[in-house]
């Protein structure tokens, strides 16, 4: 009876040993699958949130505008000199900024660009940049939007430009990663310190108001 007894307390011994490595083992388990499903939510792990700044591809990027010319046409125009920054996470833009050299303003008439640089107008030697600095994006009816401060000679004003963003890829004859954003957004250059203007004799006015603005970049990883 004393060793029938023995072996059944040797016995109790073992299995509560087993029942305690085991239980250990499991809670360091799920802990350690908590802890990477909260990882994986949270992005502290996750490629796709990786934080990354795009500097503009002058050779594949056009700042452009078009506005009315005596109510009947459309004047196309863009400007040479720039700086564009982008800033993404993952594939999303979470922000950009641009400053742009006025006096490189080109619409393909040099009477007309002359004007455009004269006080008239952007009055570029008083005022020789134009800068943006994007400062959010959201949703607008299933469209990603940029939203951002615009600088014109005096004068600030908060627009927003519908943007789609492609990529990032990676260039084959560089090796380097890219995207490409195009955004639309429009503006009244009143609004902005742009004010000449003059009257027609039929109704209407030389230069329409509306100026809408038209970029089309790549942009190369730092």
């Amino acid at each position: 009876m004393k060793v029938r007894g023995w072996l059944l307390v040797f016995m109790a011994g073992v299995l509560a040993a087993w029942l305690t490595v085991s239980i250990a083992s499991e809670s360091k388990s799920d802990g350690s699958a908590t802890k990477k499903a909260s990882q994986a939510q949270d992005g502290s792990h996750a490629k796709g949130h990786d934080a990354s700044d795009f500097v503009v591809d002058k050779a594949h990027t056009r700042i452009g505008f078009t506005v009315t010319h005596l109510v009947i046409s459309k004047v196309h125009g863009s400007f040479g000199e720039y700086d564009v920054s982008l800033h993404l996470h993952g594939d999303k833009l979470a922000k950009a900024s641009a400053t742009v050299k006025v006096a490189s303003i080109n619409t393909g008439n040099k009477d007309r660009d002359d004007h455009l640089r004269a006080p008239d107008f952007f009055d570029a030697d008083k005022y020789p940049k134009i800068t943006f600095i994007g400062k959010s994006t959201k949703k607008v009816g299933g469209k990603d939007v940029l939203v951002g401060d615009l600088a014109i000679k005096d004068k600030k004003k908060e627009i927003q430009l519908k943007y789609t963003l492609r990529g990032p890829i990676k260039d084959p004859f560089g090796g380097q990663t890219k995207v490409g954003l195009e955004a639309r957004g429009k503006i009244n250059r009143k609004e902005l310190g742009v004010e000449w203007n003059k009257a027609l004799e039929t109704g209407g006015v030389v230069v329409g108001e509306e100026v809408e603005l038209i970029i089309d970049m790549e942009a190369s990883k730092k």
